[in-house]
């Protein structure tokens, strides 16, 4: 499964529902923390569209924290 292109750094419901909370919003990024796991913070850029090699970053940061590959996570997410 490949990452999804089209990612939105404002509906950040993927990460809501891994237990990721916005917790600081400055002009260029908004910071999402989770206390799961032992805590851990990701920035996300608020755009419209999120670069592909961004949403890469995002999703291997999340998912070191978790100890699972970035397949794993996303095949978790599927509804």
């Amino acid at each position: 499964m490949k990452l999804p292109r089209n990612v939105s750094g404002t509906s950040s419901q993927s990460l809501k529902r891994l237990g990721y909370m916005p917790v600081q919003r400055r002009r260029s990024h908004a910071r999402v923390t989770t206390q799961v796991s032992g805590e851990h913070e990701e920035g996300m850029p608020p755009h419209s569209r999120i670069n592909a090699r961004t949403v890469s970053s995002i999703a291997k940061g999340v998912t070191r924290h978790d100890g699972m590959s970035v397949q794993e996570r996303l095949h978790s997410l599927e509804p």
